[in-house]
């Protein structure tokens, strides 16, 4: 009816608030429903409902921004003042609001509107209440959005505002991947509702104002899931009636504050908690349970010896104790089947790895800085999804026990371990690139070398690598080392390397402190691996530095 009428007509057409793509279908379905010129306004808060395939080229899209602090100014006294600027003595009173408000438009009008002509006092008292009367008359107005949203959508939202504002889109997937939600998904959708944005830095950002909103809805829930103010925490967990359905504790303070302090046993009637992250926050008491729905476990400075003995999760997939006492994670085998990261740098008593047996998807190991560890499980040589191991500044560890069977490994970071001085490692990862051998740095003896597989990180390969190879390393069928420079081989030894080494590449050294390689086996000749390789140098010698809203508008 619509397009037989209006079919060679000239007409502007506005549509103010759409929420639904079938709203657009049924009112402007198709563009040759109206006449050559016509144009059509769209505002929304769902860009989704944009996405028309009849519009796909005529189509242009704004998006409705936060006002700079210039615009939001100009915008405030319009309202509060009839004009464009603030009136005498008004001045700062003005710019502690704008400030305030963040940029809202809506909040920005609302708040001038209601002092025009108003004395200095009512001016006063509308700063002291400026908080109250932003839940009051802007709450309202940003929870819209939110309650357009499904459950599960509302759900990832709370989660971004009470916890992830700010941090990387990576993080967030695999943190809601972890849920069972669909986070590509859902994160669009926040996106389309104008709620969030991902930044260039791939950071997810939400407005000050949009999360200010969702913490207030959290924080009025008559059943709190998530804490992340530390006077929340005090409260709720004084009442433990109140912390069973709590699913989300982020605490990390930037200073240790004595008024912070928690009980362990707290954490028993947490059967539902799913995020744990916790700095600087004084916990005392027993403690001897922790969730087995946990996906999340971050606690810097880990109090206690080992992980609680009860403590098994099938869903965790991080586990961080950075700087914790730990001595040893766990005894005997325990499931963790889904366990990706661990990280326990800088924990001065740990003294041996757990088992890792019943932790088959472990792809990260950071033990950096543990001063004190001697022993690593051999069980790590049956990790099939590792990729990164860090041993740096682990003195006393001698060795490493993997087999044939290490095939994942790609970086090995161990600057000053115990292995530089004693040991012995033998790389049989054929994973292991020579773009991150870099890591290899200060090795002590390498008595192979992993095969070159791929050749796709070419251009990020620039910096030499200094490492020990044995003359073992170059045995072997299948390798190809060709055209290797050494810029650090004596020059006493440069006539016994293989003749696809040019001389050229040959560089002396005057640290000989390192014995010679007595000879290097042909290699074979393959220009296909000259860019990659010519990164790679070969050290005898010991380096000194040892320690070194949306509108859119069609125009049919």
């Amino acid at each position: 009816m619509i397009g037989s009428r209006l079919k060679d007509k000239r007409v502007l057409i506005v549509l103010d608030g759409v929420k639904e793509k079938t709203q657009l279908e049924q009112l402007v379905g198709n563009p040759n429903w109206f006449g050559s010129g016509s144009k059509i306004i769209i505002t929304t808060r769902n860009r989704d409902v944009l996405r028309q395939p009849n519009y796909k080229d005529k189509m242009v899209e704004y998006s409705v921004e936060f006002l700079d602090t210039k615009s939001a100014m100009t915008l405030f006294c319009k309202h509060a003042f009839g004009c464009g600027f603030p009136s005498k003595n008004f001045e700062d009173f003005s710019k502690e609001i704008v400030e305030r408000v963040e940029g809202h438009p809506q909040a920005l009008i609302q708040i001038g509107s209601s002092l025009y002509d108003k004395g200095i006092e009512i001016w006063k008292e509308e700063l002291k209440s400026l908080e109250e009367d932003y839940n009051n008359r802007i709450f309202k107005t940003l929870k819209i959005s939110f309650d357009d949203l499904g459950k599960t959508s509302q759900e990832v939202f709370l989660d971004l505002a009470c916890f992830f504002n700010e941090k990387t889109k990576e993080k967030v997937i695999e943190i809601l991947k972890s849920f069972d939600y669909r986070p590509h998904s859902e994160i669009q959708l926040l996106q389309d509702r104008c709620l969030i944005e991902v930044r260039s830095d791939n950071t997810i950002l939400m407005p000050k104002c949009i999360q200010t909103m969702g913490q207030q809805i959290e924080r009025e829930a008559d059943k709190r899931s998530r804490i992340w103010l530390p006077k929340d925490a005090q409260d709720v967990f004084d009442e433990p009636h109140r912390v069973k359905d709590i699913k989300g504790v982020v605490l990390k303070l930037e200073e240790k504050q004595d008024e912070i302090e928690l009980e362990g046993k707290v954490f028993e009637d947490m059967r539902s908690l799913k995020i744990l992250e916790i700095g600087n926050v004084e916990v005392s008491g027993d403690f001897t349970h922790l969730s087995k729905q946990l996906r999340l476990l971050n606690w810097h400075s880990y109090p206690s010896q080992c992980l609680p003995l009860s403590f098994e999760s099938r869903y965790l997939f991080q586990l961080l104790l950075p700087l914790s006492q730990t001595r040893q994670l766990w005894n005997g085998q325990k499931g963790f089947e889904k366990l990706k990261v661990i990280n326990v740098s800088g924990s001065k008593n740990l003294r041996e790895t757990p088992n890792f047996t019943k932790v088959p998807n472990l792809e990260s190991l950071d033990l950096s800085n543990c001063t004190r560890l001697w022993k690593i499980d051999s069980s790590i040589s049956r990790l099939n999804r590792l990729t990164l191991l860090d041993i740096t500044c682990c003195i006393n560890l001698k060795n490493l026990p993997f087999s044939r069977s290490s095939k994942s490994l790609i970086t090995i970071n161990y600057v000053g371990s115990g292995l530089e001085e004693k040991g012995e490692l033998e790389c049989p990862c054929v994973s292991l690139t020579f773009r991150k051998l870099i890591s290899l740095f200060m090795a002590p003896i390498l008595s192979s070398l992993p095969m070159i597989q791929s050749y796709r990180h070419r251009e990020l390969v620039r910096k030499s690598v200094e490492c020990y190879i044995s003359v073992h390393a170059f045995k072997g069928g299948g390798r190809t080392y060709s055209h290797l420079p050494m810029p650090c081989v004596p020059a006493r030894i440069r006539p016994s390397l293989p003749i696809s080494i040019p001389p050229a590449a040959v560089t002396p050294t005057h640290n000989h402190r390192r014995p010679p390689l007595p000879h290097l086996p042909s290699c074979r000749h393959n220009d296909s691996n000259t860019q990659l390789l010519s990164s790679v140098s070969l050290s005898i010698s010991t380096p000194s530095a040892a320690h070194v809203s949306t509108i859119a508008i069609v125009v049919v």
